[in-house]
Protein backbone atom coordinates (compact mmCIF):
# COMPACT_ATOMS: atom_id res chain seq x y z
CA UNK A 1 0.00 0.00 0.00
CA UNK A 2 1.41 3.27 -1.05
CA UNK A 3 1.08 6.23 1.57
CA UNK A 4 0.92 9.83 0.33
CA UNK A 5 3.10 12.74 1.33
CA UNK A 6 0.69 15.05 -0.16
CA UNK A 7 -0.97 18.15 2.00
CA UNK A 8 -3.90 19.67 2.19
CA UNK A 9 -3.52 21.85 -0.33
CA UNK A 10 -2.23 20.02 -2.91
CA UNK A 11 -4.97 19.42 -5.04
CA UNK A 12 -4.60 22.68 -6.41
CA UNK A 13 -1.54 22.14 -7.42
CA UNK A 14 -0.60 20.70 -11.41
CA UNK A 15 1.99 17.70 -10.04
CA UNK A 16 3.16 17.52 -13.71
CA UNK A 17 7.13 15.98 -13.29
CA UNK A 18 7.81 18.28 -16.69
CA UNK A 19 5.83 21.50 -14.96
CA UNK A 20 7.71 20.47 -11.46
CA UNK A 21 11.41 19.95 -13.18
CA UNK A 22 11.03 23.20 -15.03
CA UNK A 23 10.13 25.13 -11.97
CA UNK A 24 12.27 23.47 -9.56
CA UNK A 25 15.21 24.49 -12.33
CA UNK A 26 14.28 27.92 -12.72
CA UNK A 27 13.66 28.38 -8.77
CA UNK A 28 17.47 27.22 -8.18
CA UNK A 29 19.00 28.94 -11.11
CA UNK A 30 17.03 31.99 -9.38
CA UNK A 31 18.35 31.41 -5.80
CA UNK A 32 21.71 30.86 -7.51
CA UNK A 33 21.27 34.53 -8.97
CA UNK A 34 20.48 35.89 -5.20
CA UNK A 35 23.36 34.54 -3.59
CA UNK A 36 26.14 36.28 -6.02
CA UNK A 37 24.50 39.16 -5.65
CA UNK A 38 24.40 39.17 -1.87
CA UNK A 39 28.05 38.20 -2.39
CA UNK A 40 28.84 41.21 -4.14
CA UNK A 41 26.69 43.36 -2.13
CA UNK A 42 28.12 42.22 1.44
CA UNK A 43 31.92 42.95 -0.46
CA UNK A 44 30.68 45.96 -1.64
CA UNK A 45 29.53 47.16 2.29
CA UNK A 46 26.02 48.30 0.91
CA UNK A 47 22.88 47.29 2.27
CA UNK A 48 19.09 46.12 0.41
CA UNK A 49 16.16 46.13 2.53
CA UNK A 50 12.69 44.12 0.89
CA UNK A 51 9.72 44.72 2.04
CA UNK A 52 6.96 42.28 1.32
CA UNK A 53 3.37 43.16 2.62
CA UNK A 54 0.16 41.09 1.66
CA UNK A 55 -3.09 39.62 3.09
CA UNK A 56 -3.22 36.66 5.43
CA UNK A 57 -2.63 33.51 3.86
CA UNK A 58 -1.53 35.59 0.37
CA UNK A 59 2.21 33.12 0.34
CA UNK A 60 4.60 35.83 1.81
CA UNK A 61 5.95 32.90 4.48
CA UNK A 62 6.79 30.76 1.07
CA UNK A 63 7.99 33.71 -0.72
CA UNK A 64 10.73 34.68 2.19
CA UNK A 65 11.55 31.23 2.42
CA UNK A 66 12.48 30.80 -0.89
CA UNK A 67 14.34 33.87 -1.13
CA UNK A 68 16.49 33.54 2.09
CA UNK A 69 16.96 29.36 1.33
CA UNK A 70 20.30 29.41 0.55
CA UNK A 71 21.66 33.32 1.73
CA UNK A 72 23.74 33.74 4.18
CA UNK A 73 22.16 33.45 7.84
CA UNK A 74 24.83 35.86 8.90
CA UNK A 75 23.73 38.24 6.49
CA UNK A 76 20.20 38.30 6.04
CA UNK A 77 17.73 39.31 8.74
CA UNK A 78 14.07 38.86 8.27
CA UNK A 79 11.31 40.92 10.68
CA UNK A 80 7.66 39.57 11.47
CA UNK A 81 6.11 43.18 13.20
CA UNK A 82 3.20 41.91 15.02
CA UNK A 83 -0.11 43.38 14.31
CA UNK A 84 -0.52 46.90 14.79
CA UNK A 85 -2.69 48.01 17.47
CA UNK A 86 -5.58 49.81 17.43
CA UNK A 87 -3.89 53.40 18.14
CA UNK A 88 -1.41 52.11 15.30
CA UNK A 89 -3.84 51.64 13.09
Amino acid sequence: MAISKRGAGDDDIDNDSGQDRHYKKALFDLQVELVKLQRRLIAEGARVLVIIEGRDSAGKDGTIKRLTEHMSPRETRVHAPGKPSDREE
